[in-house]
């Protein structure tokens, strides 16, 4: 019996201890992407996020990656877009160029690491485009 109280404690021991570490590690809590003009039109598009902490400080030099641009929210996950970087704005923003072929309710997926921290920030931003 004391043997399987010992391995209790140990096992509880250890999980305390990786759930202490995974909180410690969830370090994309404390940032967000704001998409800065949520209405696009058909057609070619320069769309800007800006990357910010959890002060509301903007965050330069994040390697952004992951992009992807369809219409989910509208049930065609299906319809996307070429999405393409262009630029690094000054104090943390970022620009894309987008060709929009559709009207309609689109969703902007964007990941990005940023220096000094172990977890990826990620978003799904919406975007109204008009005719």
């Amino acid at each position: 019996m004391n043997d399987r109280l010992a391995m209790l404690a140990s096992f509880l021991a250890s999980a305390s201890l990786l759930l202490l570490m995974t909180s410690v590690l969830a370090a994309d809590e404390g940032f967000r992407f704001e998409i800065v003009d949520e209405v696009a039109t058909v057609g070619d598009n320069a769309l800007t996020v800006r990357l910010i902490d959890a002060e509301g400080n903007s965050v330069p030099r994040a390697v952004i990656y992951a992009l992807r641009l369809d219409m989910a929210p509208d049930g065609m996950a299906a319809m996307t877009a070429p999405l393409q970087p262009v630029e690094e704005l000054d104090d943390g923003l970022y620009r894309f160029r987008a060709d929009l072929m559709m009207e309609g309710n689109w969703r902007l997926q964007i990941a990005a690491k940023i220096q000094g921290e172990t977890e990826t920030v990620t978003a799904e931003l919406p975007l109204e485009v008009l005719p």
